[in-house]
């Protein structure tokens, strides 16, 4: 794994659809997309141009993947940055190998679909396309999230995986991060 994310574990916990919807609340959670800036902007992100509720139509089975990321390596490694900026650089960092690892989970498994943690992170881009009504420039790598699809990720993280998802705070980085996908 790339320097500093090498000590990161991964965990999985597999279910059916069904038993994950206690844990989906689609208006529950665009209301807290609409909050971010990449709302409306990024082909991954909300309002999605398909029914959420038919989007595992046909699909029986989820594998929810989880990939902890020790911070103390990085820890006095930020020098004047932000802490935030940080532990975005150090997911976007683990993104790349965990995006990887989910696509070609989704090549071994004939009509699977991954689902990534958070927005995406794959466009060459300095701007998704879709803010100027562009098509999306990688659609073989675009793929959206659970949290875009309504679910609460911090509780499936927390109730199915026993992992508590931990972010920045008072300045400093928590003991781990969490990149959680499907």
């Amino acid at each position: 794994m790339a320097d500093g994310i090498q000590s990161a574990a991964l965990k999985i916990f597999s279910a059916k659809i069904e038993e994950l919807s206690d844990y989906q609340d689609i208006p529950k959670f665009e209301a807290f997309c609409i909050q971010c800036p990449n709302y409306g902007k990024k082909w991954a992100c909300p309002p999605h141009f398909f029914d959420i509720k038919s989007f595992f139509r046909g699909r029986r089975h989820a594998h929810i993947v989880a990939m902890k990321i020790p911070t103390d390596t990085f820890a006095g490694k930020g020098g004047n940055i932000d802490v935030w900026e940080l532990a975005k650089k150090i997911t976007d960092m683990a993104r790349l190998e965990f995006d990887e690892l989910l696509l070609e989970a989704e090549k071994r498994h004939p009509n699977s679909l991954a689902l990534f943690a958070g927005t995406c992170a794959n466009c060459p881009e300095d701007v998704c396309p879709r803010e100027n009504g562009l098509p999306c420039v990688r659609p073989e790598k675009m793929r959206q999230s659970l949290e875009s699809l309504g679910y609460d990720v911090a509780a499936i993280s927390e109730e199915k995986l026993g992992i508590k998802m931990l972010w920045a705070k008072d300045g400093r980085l928590p003991p781990y991060l969490t990149l959680v996908g499907a």
